[in-house]
């Protein structure tokens, strides 16, 4: 009996010490000497994931503007292959949240990034027409560019490179097909 009564008042023991610590988590009060002591740490971490997408972006058009010069990189391509290298990618990387949309899979987020990259001067966004916007790099910029890319982690430039080795070298049209019959979901 005295084995059963400690087992059973170390259980009920355990379980008010457990919920302590779940209430201290829920309130923050848990991590809140740490994330205080790791604040710049936490501060850097948050900008670079903030600043991941835009960086995968300015690979894609980089790359593509090298593998077809003197081509448009069509912002309903740009979408594509960020979409195919999220369903596709040995990353795992969750870049934007798609839905299905008029032209397959689409990402509101892509466009206030391609803003934030044109306030920068990175790339300049020229609406040509309503289904026409072409992205390009700034050639005066290439050094920034450069500089910029070079903070993307290995396995996404990666990831970008297989996506644009796949299909890269096919036309818009080309591009909306395959993607349309590999993903029906989002055609």
């Amino acid at each position: 009996e005295r084995i059963h009564r400690r087992l059973t008042d170390g259980l009920a023991e355990r379980k008010k010490i457990f919920k302590g610590l779940m209430q201290q988590d829920f309130t923050g009060q848990l991590t809140a000497a740490w994330e205080a002591a790791h604040a710049d740490q936490i501060a850097a971490e948050q900008t670079r994931r903030e600043r991941l997408p835009r960086l995968v972006l300015l690979d894609f058009v980089r790359d593509r503007q090298r593998r077809r010069p003197g081509e448009p990189v069509l912002i309903t391509s740009l979408m594509k292959y960020v979409f195919l290298l999220q369903k596709e990618g040995t990353t795992g990387q969750s870049l934007y949240h798609f839905v299905p949309y008029k032209y397959g899979p689409f990402a509101r987020e892509l466009y206030q990034d391609l803003e934030a990259l044109a306030a920068e001067g990175l790339i300049s966004v020229i609406e040509s027409d309503e289904e026409r916007t072409e992205i390009a790099l700034d050639r005066s910029k290439e050094t920034m560019v450069q500089e910029a890319i070079d903070q993307l982690p290995e396995s996404l430039r990666t990831d970008v490179m297989r996506v644009l080795e796949d299909y890269g070298t096919l036309s818009h049209n080309q591009l909306l097909a395959t993607v349309y019959a590999k993903y029906p979901a989002f055609a």
